[in-house]
Order: C-alpha cells, then structure tokens, then sequence
C-alpha cells in the first residue's frame, strides 16, 4: 500500500513539472507591425548615405528598461541583446545584421513574450523601429532613417 502512495505521488510530481514546463508563462505584449506610407519628398533623408541598403537596421527606442531583446533571423544564431533607452535621445540601440538580400524571415520577442515574426518582402524596407509602450510594441517599417534628438 506504501509502495503505491509513493508511486502515485512520483507521479503526479512528474506530471505537473511537465506540465508547468510545457506551459510557462510569458509575457503579454501586443504586437504591431506599421508601414511608413508617407511620401519620401515630406522630409529630406539627409543620413541615409550613413546607412547601408545591404543591411537590415532594427532602431531599438523608446521605453525600454533592461529588457531583454531576442532576435533571430532564418536560421542564423539567436542574437540577445540588453536594451535600456537612452532618455535624451530616445534610443536604445541599433542592431545591424549584414546582407540583407539573404534575409527572409525575423523572429523577434521581448522578455518572456511570445516570439512574433514577419518577412521581409521589399529589401529596400531595411530601417525598422521597435517603440514600446508598457505591453504595446509597434514594429514600424521607416522609408527614411528616423532622427533621434
């Protein structure tokens, strides 16, 4: 009778470490994904030179607090970075990854949060911001290198 308490409860020790293993919590973000349609006339883009149209530009902005940025691109290794914007300028970070040609899917999360990824469908569409508001995060496709004050 001894022998199968035990068992029973082994088991059922073992079931629930699976279980919380398969279902660990993440972080509740809500992603989206924003296209720059204005026309590329509105504003002079006087720092494009600066950037290369061979690399893909993540600018990491505004409200980021020692967060952890995860980043994969197709099946390249993982890229983790610890991002905390800067308040003067309102950036974080920026992460270039070369040869963007090649590229044609992003995995990206913050924290503990779901991994989301998108295509990169027009190569020329290579400056992405990533801005956070509290659970908010806008992933914004720039057509001009944005200006951090």
């Amino acid at each position: 009778m001894k022998i199968i308490i035990v068992i029973a409860a082994l088991t059922s020790i073992l079931l629930f470490g699976c279980k919380n293993a398969d279902t660990q919590q993440r972080d509740p973000y809500n992603f989206a994904l924003i296209y720059d349609y204005t026309h590329p006339v509105e504003r002079e883009d006087k720092y494009r030179s600066k950037f290369s149209e061979n690399k893909l530009y993540l600018f990491i902005e505004s409200d980021f607090n020692n967060d952890t940025i995860s980043l994969k691109i197709d099946k390249r290794d993982e890229i983790i970075n610890i991002v905390k914007t800067e308040p003067s300028s309102g950036l974080a970070k920026v992460i270039e990854i070369d040869n963007i040609e090649s590229i044609s899917r992003v995995y990206f999360s913050i924290n503990n949060s779901p991994i989301i990824s998108f295509e990169i469908f027009d190569k020329k569409e290579n400056l992405i911001g990533v801005k956070k508001d509290k659970k908010e995060v806008d992933l914004v496709f720039y057509k001009r290198v944005p200006i951090f004050d």
